[in-house]
């Protein structure tokens, strides 16, 4: 029966970053459309360790099976840590500091690593808890740890295992006008900004869809099983042959559950199938995931594409 055994951090989180940077560098060169990231207790200061190294590999859900045959040519898998359709695990014990490689699709349900991270930086009450578990399991059956370890991460961060939302998704009616502006006025306060400040765009959605759809574009809402919006997106032509995404919206508490990335995709398709040859967007600083989000499916910086007043970066992607 396998035993959890920790060290302090004080032995390993030096070696850990040094190791990171190595590793971090190699993945990199293998797979240099992934968001390569520094995960696990050696990441967090302070924290006792296994004295090993974990890195988190996020990549687009499009790529998610080329990156996990690329990685399969390089490590072990690591069968005792569970897979899925947008989660698998590697590891390579023969260094000197043992390696595990999580690579999962980026808003995925397993996508949780660097949050993880995150909030155990910057809450000290979070990180008391996680060394208090550690303690309470040092020297105890690793299966056990494991175990009582994902419990309390998925009652920390919230997580929800129903993931992906059951949704649907449909061009918007005038029906759904209403709910779609409300959504969408609602997110931008999270920001402290204003529907119709800064933006015709938003003006737009009172004559949806044919504001939309007799330019050349199309506006979809996604709609929750009740048949609550809970989801916005649309595409409208800018220049020749390239559309714009905007108005990519999704309800603060599902965020996370695969809603932007239904949207995205039908977005595509659509920009895809009307002979679109590029798909550009503008957003603010202030909106980091909706920038990461972006990013993570094939988006890159191009500040030309920033037309609205209250806008401060552009993206584009060829199709």
């Amino acid at each position: 029966m396998p035993r959890v055994h920790f060290q302090p951090d004080a032995a390993t989180h030096a070696p850990a970053a040094e190791a990171y940077i190595a590793h971090a560098h190699s993945l990199a060169a293998l797979l240099p459309w992934a968001d390569i990231q520094h995960v696990g207790a050696t990441s967090v200061p302070g924290l006792s360790t296994k004295g090993d190294l974990d890195i988190c590999v996020r990549v687009p859900a499009e790529r998610f099976a080329a990156a996990d045959l690329l990685l399969a040519r390089v490590f072990e898998r690591n069968v005792g840590s569970g897979e899925s359709a947008t989660f698998t695990s590697f590891k390579d014990d023969d260094q000197d500091m043992p390696l595990g490689v999580q690579l999962c699709v980026a808003g995925g349900p397993e996508d949780f690593f660097v949050r993880l991270r995150d909030v155990l930086r910057s809450d000290a009450h979070a990180a008391a808890g996680y060394a208090r578990l550690k303690r309470r399991h040092e020297g105890g059956d690793m299966d056990a740890y494991r175990a009582d370890k994902t419990r309390w991460i998925e009652t920390l961060l919230g997580i929800d295992k129903r993931w992906p939302l059951p949704i649907t998704l449909r061009p918007v009616g005038r029906a759904d006008v209403g709910a779609a502006i409300d959504l969408v006025a609602r997110v931008l306060g999270e920001f402290a900004l204003t529907f119709g400040d800064g933006s015709s765009t938003d003006l737009q959605m009172r004559a949806l869809p044919q504001s939309y759809v007799e330019a050349g574009g199309m506006f979809w809402v996604a709609l929750s099983q009740s048949g609550h919006v809970v989801g916005t997106c649309g595409v409208y032509p800018v220049a020749p042959a390239t559309l714009e995404l905007r108005k990519m919206y999704v309800e603060p508490e599902l965020r996370g559950r695969g809603v932007g990335a239904r949207l995205l995709a039908e977005a595509v398709a659509f920009a895809r199938a009307h002979g679109t040859t590029r798909l550009v967007l503008d957003t603010t600083e202030q909106m980091k995931a909706a920038i990461a989000f972006y990013e993570m499916n094939g988006f890159v910086r191009d500040d030309a594409q920033v037309r609205g007043e209250r806008c401060s970066r552009g993206y584009s992607m060829t199709l």
